[in-house]
């Protein structure tokens, strides 16, 4: 088991090894997410950072997030989102970020990358595991859901420190820089990062704030936002309505490369319960 690995199983609480796999150490939604009880619509995301990709985004998918207690950051520049996030968390008060999911693309399993768009000339940057886990860690964030298409492979020794861009159809130049992890030293600390147990494709489904119940949207402040669209990962989905399917853990290293996505019935089955749990929270507290 690495240093990082031992590290982590020092200090999380409430996990297990699966027995066939030393690095595979099973996170329940329990142990990472901040808010136990939920008073209100505002405070669900209270105490959770969100991080999108600015082409995985609609333009108003932080504000809905927003409302409903979240932090968002959307940028093509891992350098400015970890200093937005390191500024939140400096702040004293109920919004410092405790757990941070990461909205973003795994490039294969070749680096973390956020980008503006598809051309190679769109704002793009790209990020190694370890520089996600040290930096967070020093923001005094505790855990980092990493919810990329094949989020294990980053995990991958080549890759997970020095980050070096290989030739792939899914590498575009990065225009706005590469983030690598500098050594560690004893005081470093670190994020615990946690991906699926599985690795796969992951998948968003685009909705609508006419999705959700008129009560629900007035709650929300939303009544005269009929246009509003707003995008929810299938992993989102799972850990607000606490999906017992959902299966996670400490990041651990795969060289194999899924190209298998689950089908747009479930994603749209998932959407749905995220959208009926947003209306029985408004319901229950209003």
């Amino acid at each position: 088991m690495s240093d990082r690995m031992q590290g982590a199983a020092v200090l999380m609480l409430g996990i297990f090894s699966l027995g066939i796999n030393d690095n595979a150490l099973i996170v329940t939604r329990t142990d990472i997410w901040p808010s136990k009880h939920v008073s209100s619509l505002s405070s669900l995301g209270r105490g959770v950072g969100l991080v999108f990709s600015p082409d995985l985004a609609t333009p108003q998918t932080c504000d809905v997030y927003e409302r409903l207690g979240f932090r968002c950051f959307v940028d093509s520049s891992w350098a400015a989102i970890l200093t937005g996030v390191a500024e939140a968390n400096a702040a004293p008060g109920p919004q410092r970020i405790s757990l941070l999911i990461l909205e973003v693309h795994g490039s294969g399993g070749n680096g973390l990358k956020v980008q503006d768009g598809h051309l190679p000339s769109d704002g793009r940057s790209y990020a190694a595991l370890g520089a996600i886990e040290q930096r967070l860690g020093a923001a005094n964030v505790r855990y980092c859901i990493v919810d990329a298409c094949n989020s294990r492979r980053l995990a991958r020794a080549i890759v997970r420190d020095e980050l070096r861009l290989v030739s792939d159809r899914l590498v575009l130049p990065a225009t706005r820089g590469i983030l690598k992890a500098p050594p560690l030293s004893p005081a470093s600390r670190l994020a615990l990062l946690v991906t699926r147990d599985v690795n796969r494709l992951e998948t968003f489904t685009q909705g609508s704030v006419k999705d959700l119940s008129p009560h629900t949207r007035k709650v929300l402040g939303l009544t005269s936002s009929s246009s509003t669209r707003f995008v929810v990962s299938d992993l989102l989905s799972q850990l607000v309505t606490d999906d017992p399917q959902l299966r996670l853990q400490l990041v651990a290293p795969t060289e194999t490369v899924s190209r298998h996505a689950i089908p747009n019935d479930e994603s749209e089955r998932l959407f749905q319960r995220f959208v009926h749990h947003l209306d029985r929270v408004a319901t229950a507290t209003k």
